[in-house]
């Protein structure tokens, strides 16, 4: 197995990892002396009566022809079916059968009477494992943890060429919501997002605090402006030069905030940051409307975030 260039020291920055997902994968296979296919139809989708979910690549004979067709554009022709890395993705499934995973994690493991995670180790899952900041988003064991509209949420998205979905839970509620589509759009913000905050604010209607503005300490705001590659990107291979193209450009602006937007890629909103705290940002379109309070870039407090050379 290709171990890829460790680019970052350990506890240092935080980034989304296909790689790790896949590791984990294959431990599960090491361990269980089964393909990991197989262990998550066994351990899994059959107890839970999820009969038209598989890992397998290509499709079963019998789950092939209710695949839906994926599209780069509505508009446009199907494409082939994607072949992706598993079992950091891959999977296919139906929205019953995934309203039946989440409700077995709604149920701390359990349901219908058939129990996949004990409760301690659905706690453990859901529970928050890493933050750079108690005040952010934080990683759980295979979920991300958040908030929105005042309640507590895990989820997770994910996004093929084609396909773009998301799957939130808000477990002391007892509710979740699935979104899924099969075709590139305008990306996967152009319609699970706006989805997904409608039904929170249907649901679970909010009226946040009003953010008062902690005032920036003299000489810092000169330190943020400067471009910005993400973290979770290739360093030493050519999916590099995406993280190149896809730099964000931070200007300090003469009001105190900063304004951040993609370095290339047509027009984007204007989106400004005020710090409410120090090392504490929120967006000028608010924390509830985008979902999204962060520290500056994931940056250190004082001195700045490192600037990509």
């Amino acid at each position: 197995m290709r171990v890829p260039e460790r680019i970052f020291a350990p506890g240092t920055v935080a980034a989304y990892s296909n790689y790790g997902a896949a590791l984990a994968g294959y431990i599960v296979q090491r361990v269980s002396g089964e393909p990991f296919d197989a262990y998550v139809e066994r351990h899994i989708t059959r107890p839970l009566a999820m009969p038209h979910t598989t890992f397998v690549q290509p499709l079963p004979a019998a789950l092939a022809p209710r695949m839906s067709s994926g599209y780069r554009l509505a508009s446009g022709g199907a494409m082939p079916f994607e072949l992706m890395l598993s079992p950091a993705g891959g999977a296919a499934a139906t929205a019953t059968d995934i309203a039946r995973f989440m409700l077995a994690h709604l149920g701390r493991g359990s349901l219908d009477g058939v129990r996949i995670l004990q409760p301690a180790t659905a706690s453990m899952m859901h529970a928050s494992h890493h933050a750079f900041d108690a005040r952010d988003n934080s990683s759980s064991l295979g979920w991300a943890k958040f908030r929105h509209n005042g309640q507590g949420l895990i989820g997770h998205d994910g996004a093929t060429f084609y396909f773009h979905s998301n799957l939130v839970l808000i477990p002391d509620a007892g509710v979740g919501i699935f979104v899924a589509y099969n075709s590139s759009g305008n990306g996967a913000e152009g319609t699970i997002g706006p989805v997904f905050r409608a039904f929170m604010d249907r649901y679970f209607p909010y009226a946040p605090a009003p953010v008062t503005a902690a005032p920036l300490p003299a000489g810092h705001v000169p330190d943020f402006s400067g471009y910005y590659m993400s973290s979770r990107r290739g360093e030493s291979n050519l999916a590099y030069l995406g993280a190149l193209f896809g730099q964000t450009r931070v200007v300090a602006n003469g009001d105190g905030t900063i304004k951040a937007g993609k370095l290339l890629g047509g027009p984007q909103p204007a989106i400004s940051w005020r710090q409410t705290a120090p090392g504490f940002w929120t967006d000028n379109v608010g924390s509830q409307a985008r979902g999204s309070t962060s520290r500056c870039a994931s940056c250190s407090w004082p001195g700045g975030p490192a600037r990509s050379p």
